[in-house]
């Protein structure tokens, strides 16, 4: 019989059967941290690649089953959105990526010219380019706001509509980060991230809300682009007063 550290139930077997805890000795080894971080993040039917499985085919049945209880299979929401956006970020910065150059090479230009990176409206870009971490934070609560607004009969509560932003937002960032390699190849197809945002996020929400499907795709492509914009509109409005108010 083991006595599990974490609880002190008294079982057998090698997991607690009142809390789960695996049993261990009271120490920690390299052993150990070496099987869990290969555990959880390189194991097919670890909840990282279960997340990612089931959002990429079958993302309104993960969202559902996520709210209706069964959450120990998959990363929490909120929880794998920060994990996409570090990995976002990580292949950004190893690729020396940065999307408003990448938006001047597109238009035949080398880099920004000097009397337009000086303007405040080309600052306030860099500056949502670089804290994008935070920002896509915004962009997720306006979104559930237009979502629990269009598809109010499906009966999700906003807290619902925010885990599934989170969710839907969060893998789209992951597609999005495999098309960053593409835009070396021609800066003009980093604008697959339009087609990205708008084809993945309409899946997401007809997968998840069931409704007819023209419909569906209907609510849900007013969702997203009056969100999107909005987006657009609050942060860049936003980043300019505070580059005038603290920058300047």
């Amino acid at each position: 019989m083991n006595t599990c550290l974490n609880c002190a139930n008294i079982f057998a077997g090698t997991y607690c059967t009142e809390c789960g805890q695996k049993i261990n000795s009271g120490r920690i080894y390299f052993k150990e941290l070496a099987d869990d971080f290969f555990t959880n993040f390189f194991t097919i039917d670890s909840p990282p690649f279960r997340t990612i499985k089931a959002l990429t085919t079958k993302p309104g049945n993960l969202i559902r089953e996520f709210i209706s209880g069964k959450r120990k299979r998959y990363y929490k929401p909120v929880q794998y959105f920060i994990l996409i956006l570090a990995f976002h970020l990580l292949a950004r910065a190893l690729l020396n990526f940065n999307p408003v150059e990448n938006q001047f090479r597109a238009m035949g230009k080398s880099a920004s010219p000097p009397e337009v990176m000086n303007t405040v409206q080309m600052q306030a870009s860099y500056f949502m380019a670089k804290n994008i971490n935070l920002l896509l934070f915004v962009f997720v609560f306006i979104f559930a706001a237009f979502t629990r607004l269009f598809f109010r009969k499906s009966g999700y509560n906003y807290a619902e509509h925010l885990a599934s932003g989170f969710y839907s937002i969060g893998h789209y960032v992951l597609l999005s980060t495999f098309v960053i390699p593409l835009s070396f190849i021609d800066p003009k197809l980093y604008y697959l991230v339009y087609l990205l945002i708008i084809g993945y996020l309409t899946f997401t929400l007809v997968s998840f809300h069931k409704p007819k499907l023209l419909t569906g795709i209907l609510k849900s492509l007013a969702a997203i682009i009056i969100s999107f914009i909005l987006y657009v509109m609050v942060v860049y409005i936003s980043s300019i007063y505070y580059i005038i108010i603290f920058l300047k």
